[in-house]
């Protein structure tokens, strides 16, 4: 059994390290943020400055295109029903109404058993009607663990 705590401790390795990796590339984002601000303050009012290696400009957004303008719409879900019929009534032309087939649906009716997966793996009925465009697939097996605990080990020594 002991190739499978090899892999154990590897996969946990691997984890620890990728999360390091994430904390890293975090870390960077906001140094380089900090140093583009450093940039704009030392180029002050210029618009464009050129020194012997570089040449530096602003970039200046122009307010009538929109692509000048950074937008978020998230809300918590508390906030969301608030936010849209808000939305509703002062500003309906601010909505996307999007129709689109939702998965979590077929998922539990494949659960159930009323649709089903067929050979080459497209989602049918009961009929055996096909539902265009729909695909599926049951997921394959995988293999977890976790450590145990001290306790554990020491009473069993």
């Amino acid at each position: 059994m002991g190739s499978l705590d090899n892999i154990a401790l590897e996969i946990q390795n691997t984890k620890s390290e990728i999360g390091d990796l994430k904390k890293q590339k975090q870390a960077k984002e906001m140094q380089l943020a900090d140093l583009r601000h450093a940039l704009l303050v030392a180029m002050r009012d210029e618009e464009k400055v050129e020194t012997s290696d570089f040449i530096f400009s602003k970039k200046m957004p122009k307010p009538s295109n929109q692509t000048a303008y950074k937008v978020s719409t998230k809300v918590s879900e508390d906030e969301q029903e608030e936010q849209l019929d808000w939305v509703r009534v002062n500003h309906p032309e601010l909505l996307k109404e999007e129709l689109k087939v939702d998965p979590k649906p077929i998922r539990q009716q494949l659960a159930k058993g009323t649709l089903h997966i067929a050979n080459n793996g497209k989602v049918v009925d009961d009929n055996g009607e096909l539902i265009p465009g729909v695909y599926g697939e049951l997921k394959p097996v995988e293999a977890d663990f976790k450590p145990v605990k001290e306790s554990r080990k020491v009473a069993a020594k």
